[in-house]
């Protein structure tokens, strides 16, 4: 939300008219949430052993995985397709996900 009312406070758009939607929130690391990626290889380095920058979120033992992350990011697509202009601010991974979702991208991490 931070980064929402930055970007309406530059662009005149009125805070009291967003609308926000859970299906954009960050992607969930389980147990691992707060922790560095040196904590983390360090007391699961077999979870995160050929991971890469993207992938090691679906790792977590007890995290949200991929497939998940990819079905909210269709369900909020679907639900937007008739209006004429969104502005959407999400996180990184998550924006990525639905981005490839939307071009129909096989791999996107």
């Amino acid at each position: 939300m931070q980064s929402t009312e930055i970007i309406c406070r530059i662009v005149g758009y009125d805070l009291s008219k967003v609308t926000t939607d859970s299906r954009l929130k960050e992607v969930s690391v389980g147990s691992w949430a707060g922790l560095t990626t040196q904590e983390i290889k360090s007391s699961w380095p077999e979870l995160i052993e050929n991971a890469n920058n993207y992938n090691w979120y679906f790792h977590s033992p007890d995290g949200e995985s991929y497939d998940s992350v990819v079905n909210r990011g269709s369900e909020w697509l679907d639900s937007i397709r008739d209006k004429k202009k969104v502005i959407a601010v999400s996180h990184g991974l998550t924006g990525r996900i639905i981005r490839g979702t939307y071009q129909n991208l096989k791999h996107f991490l």
